[in-house]
């Protein structure tokens, strides 16, 4: 299982490669861990440490007036981090490595984080605590501005079926998710972002919950929700129709809705909900944009 929690301003994203300095200290804080021994909280602030911890590897446990990390599972804590980090594929011999060279002091390393299919990373945040299950483990989603989590696909992630699923198709304005929060109501909601809209249709599928489609308004959007999302579970999905829907529809672009009429215009209505939005479109012959309700 791969979860990341990004922190903005703290843990670089995964798509790049960046250096970062790995010592003597570090490497043996890794082995106390695999070891099942506690090292001090104080080492999340270092980047490998910070993690492992937004990942779930390790876990804070506090006693008294100690603050600890440990390793979640010991026994598997050196594989995992031979398979998930360059450079620290073997740490009893990284550690010989310091000793040789009487190392006492930082070293720089080049290290990189493994990539596979970062451009298809499903992200997610809530605005509400959330319990939730990633590829059978058991993850909280805890409401705090400037962090989200992001799986690869295939991981499989349970939802609560009381949570109300939002899917949003731009990663502005996910980014900027707390900012329409009131758009959707008191209610829990997991706010859910891919590049490749088929991950977050197949996450929508493999649960029970209320799902609201949160798009451009406009004739491929409409067709994007019908064929991925109405198609498979029908009027438990809904499509998200701002209060003042025509004003922002009267904001939109001519052209592109000159080019999606030309092939959407004899296309039928599957959810008749959505006739409405689709009388306004060839009313003010205007296709809106999602990334316009940014200045909100």
């Amino acid at each position: 299982m791969q979860i990341y929690t990004k922190y903005h301003n703290f843990v670089p994203q995964f798509s790049k490669i960046y250096i970062v300095k790995i010592t003597k200290l570090l490497i043996e804080n890794l082995i106390k861990l695999s070891k099942g021994r506690p090292v001090s909280f104080s080492m999340s602030k270092n980047e490998v440490f910070g993690e492992l911890l937004a990942e779930g590897v390790v876990k804070h446990v506090k006693r008294g007036c100690h603050n600890s990390l440990y390793a979640v599972n010991p026994e598997t804590f050196s594989d995992y981090i031979a398979k998930r980090y360059d450079k620290l594929e073997n740490l009893e011999n990284l550690l010989r490595y310091f000793d040789d060279v009487n190392s006492k002091s930082q070293s720089m390393v080049a290290w990189k984080p493994q990539t596979n299919g970062d451009g298809a990373r499903i992200y997610f945040v809530s605005d509400k605590t959330i319990k939730t299950q990633i590829s059978a483990t058991e993850y909280l989603v805890q409401p705090c501005n400037g962090v989200e989590t992001s799986i690869l696909p295939g991981c499989d992630l349970i939802i609560d079926p009381d949570v109300t699923i939002v899917g949003i198709i731009s990663k502005d304005v996910f980014d900027n998710i707390s900012k329409f929060y009131s758009f959707f109501g008191s209610e829990p909601h997991l706010y859910i972002y891919s590049a490749d809209f088929v991950n977050v249709a197949a996450i929508v599928k493999a649960n029970q919950c209320r799902y609201i489609h949160f798009g451009n308004l406009d004739f491929e959007e409409i067709e994007r929700y019908e064929s991925m999302i109405f198609n498979e579970i029908g009027e438990r999905a809904e499509f998200f129709f701002p209060e003042n829907m025509r004003e922002f529809i009267k904001k939109g672009n001519i052209k592109q809705f000159k080019e999606q009429y030309r092939k959407y215009r004899n296309a039928k209505v599957k959810d008749q909900r959505l006739k409405p939005l689709r009388m306004l479109l060839i009313q003010h012959q205007r296709a809106f944009n999602m990334n316009g309700y940014l200045p909100l």
